[in-house]
């Protein structure tokens, strides 16, 4: 791409050698290489620059006239990686909008490929993003179904997303790899143009620096190209899609644009004197690549180390629950229960009521792991926390209290009022839509729980309520189990024969949970009276 720039074509290997360079070696890319789940994004990443790759040489093409060769490339080897990078990851869709930026930056068109490049604009990007806009108009509930276990909106998290990217850009810039990490749950919403202030701060200098690329896009096309790169790979996960604020693996692509942007700019500028910037150049690309190398080294040293991961981002995130949570679990495993109460009586006293809650129910679960007992009253207080959604975080919290109170631990408090604890986060939760994967698994938990409280018409009634609105497998397994403990055996029989026709072969847990319940039916049916 750089050949096609004017200005850049006298060192274009040389500059791209430098981006190349710094996208490799920069330590916010650690963690997406070291995190074995991001390999998502990495293959996603891939066969997006596969694809852009294959759209470029086509292109090259079309403009010598070679239209047969480049209309392969369009319609097959195109296409072919572009759904590859979608099975990887879905934000592989950005690719033929990436391939729209570099076609207004970088190309002239004719009449002779118009009509090849609109049809290729039409099937690739025209039609995708207007089904897109019709689903979000007629079907908002699906894509922006995920809202319901966030504790924001969509125009909170669109807003937030102003002040992550120019977080991401201060990143990329000028890394503090100290400060980089998974645990960053506590990066805060927006909640209006000037809550906080560096919202609408944030607004302006992302605007300010569109208007600029796209003033300059003829005379400094690089600077277009790049930073419309790192916009446009950002539009899925940075807008209004219901995804989790703040991830730095979201920059495994988009960092591409932004050092094409800074770097070919650098390099124009450095060719106005080059008698004086070719030394300084070479101090500051060598010194430049020691300073990101020996970040990523230490990044990917901290990275041997679980414990290690965790202490580093308490240092910069405080407020991170998820961090904290790991660390006092830690610290309860190693026996250090006062240290590991300490953390979460600290997350329990916060301005967040819903890292309030979810701390109040680890005490707990840490009283009952110790058989120091924990009081009812102690989870009514932990109740005034609740929100209206239930997250993955409850679910887990209340888990884990479940599990505790395995031997009895808990006392004085009983699982028949762990229960009654949950079924009173559910009335909170009312407005919740069923459907709500959280929510269902919430109920589910909260028909085991009542399950080994021997409350058996309980837990039929909220593992019915879970199986009826999408529950799993093992959902449907348990359900017909609680019919047969509450003696409806008819129910029973219908409800496992219908989880049945859901269990996949391979699935050997719930193969064994469908026998456990076919006995129990068997074993209540030879014990009830003859009629």
């Amino acid at each position: 791409m750089l050949a096609l720039d004017s200005r850049l074509s006298a060192h274009a290997d040389m500059v791209a050698v430098a981006i190349a360079s710094v996208w490799l070696l920069h330590p916010l890319h650690a963690s997406t290489v070291l995190y074995a789940v991001q390999r998502m994004a990495q293959l996603s990443t891939l066969f997006t620059l596969g694809s852009i790759l294959v759209y470029l040489d086509a292109r090259q093409q079309l403009s010598s006239g070679n239209s047969k060769a480049a209309v392969l490339k369009l319609f097959f080897w195109f296409p072919a990686l572009l759904v590859a990078g979608l099975l990887s990851k879905e934000n592989a869709a950005v690719a033929p909008g990436l391939c729209a930026v570099f076609e207004l930056a970088y190309y002239r068109r004719d009449e002779r490929n118009k009509r090849i490049l609109g049809a290729f604009y039409a099937l690739f990007l025209a039609i995708p993003a207007l089904l897109a806009a019709i689903v979000f108009t007629l079907f908002p509930d699906r894509p922006l179904g995920g809202y319901a276990v966030l504790d924001f909106g969509p125009t909170e998290r669109l807003l937030t997303q102003s002040r992550v990217l120019m977080d991401y850009i201060g990143q990329l810039l000028f890394p503090r790899s100290a400060e980089m990490g998974l645990y960053t749950d506590d990066f805060r919403a927006s909640t209006g143009l000037f809550s906080p202030h560096t919202t609408a701060l944030s607004i302006c200098a992302l605007a300010a620096a569109t208007g600029v690329a796209i003033a300059l896009r003829k005379r400094w096309p690089s600077l277009f190209a790049g930073w419309l790169f790192f916009l446009v790979s950002h539009c899925i996960e940075s807008t209004i899609l219901p995804l989790e604020l703040y991830y730095e693996h979201r920059n495994y692509l988009p960092s591409i644009g932004l050092f094409l942007a800074v770097i070919s700019t650098v390099a124009i500028a450095a060719q106005a004197k080059p008698r004086m910037t070719r030394h300084a150049t070479t101090i500051a690309t060598l010194a430049l690549t020691l300073t990101l190398g020996a970040s990523t080294w230490g990044r990917a040293a901290v990275w041997q180390d679980k414990d290690a991961i965790v202490d580093l981002a308490l240092e910069h995130h405080p407020e991170s629950l998820r961090a904290n949570q790991t660390k006092a679990m830690r610290e309860l495993n190693a026996g250090m229960t006062d240290e590991s109460i300490a953390i979460l009586s600290r997350i329990a006293s916060g301005d967040r009521p819903r890292h309030r809650f979810q701390a109040k129910i680890d005490l707990a679960s840490v009283n009952c792991f110790t058989a120091r007992g924990a009081t009812i009253d102690h989870l009514q207080k932990a109740l005034t926390d609740a929100q209206s959604k239930i997250t993955v975080g409850e679910v887990q919290a209340f888990n884990v209290l479940f599990q505790s109170n395995r031997s009895g631990g808990c006392a004085p408090l009983t699982d028949a009022a762990i229960a009654a604890a949950m079924e009173q986060q559910l009335r909170m939760a009312a407005s919740q839509p069923e459907t709500s994967l959280p929510k269902q698994q919430f109920r589910f938990l909260t028909a085991i729980v009542h399950g080994r409280a021997k409350q058996w018409p309980s837990a039929t009634h909220q593992a019915a309520i879970a199986w009826r609105t999408g529950g799993s497998t093992q959902t449907g397994m348990f359900l017909a189990e609680a019919y047969a403990k509450a003696g409806d055996l008819s129910a029973a029989t219908k409800t496992l024969d219908a989880a049945q026709r859901t269990l996949r072969s391979s699935d050997v847990a719930a193969r064994k949970q469908a026998d456990r319940a076919r006995k129990t039916i068997d074993q209540m049916r030879a014990s009830a009276p003859d009629s």
